[in-house]
């Protein structure tokens, strides 16, 4: 979730606070999460919802971040 919060930070040239108020209401939540806060199910899927919608997204372009969030994981941990 954050890997795809950055990446729209990134796309959107917006800071990572400015996401976590549009995505999630609290400009200080991603920082949380940065720093090993856990979250609920129920707020992982309101914020990648709202991630996956390409009308947020400059040019529609939704990062893969958002479209696969497990993948960098999965290649990290393949033999």
């Amino acid at each position: 979730m954050l890997r795809a919060a950055r990446a729209y930070a990134k796309a959107a040239g917006v800071p990572l606070r400015t996401v976590s108020r549009r995505a999630y209401g609290d400009s200080r939540f991603f920082a949380s999460l940065a720093r090993g806060s856990s979250f609920s199910a129920p707020n992982y899927d309101k914020i990648m919802g709202w991630l996956a919608d390409p009308a947020r997204w400059p040019d529609g372009a939704v990062s893969g971040a958002v479209v696969d969030p497990f993948a960098a994981v999965e290649k990290e941990s393949a033999p």
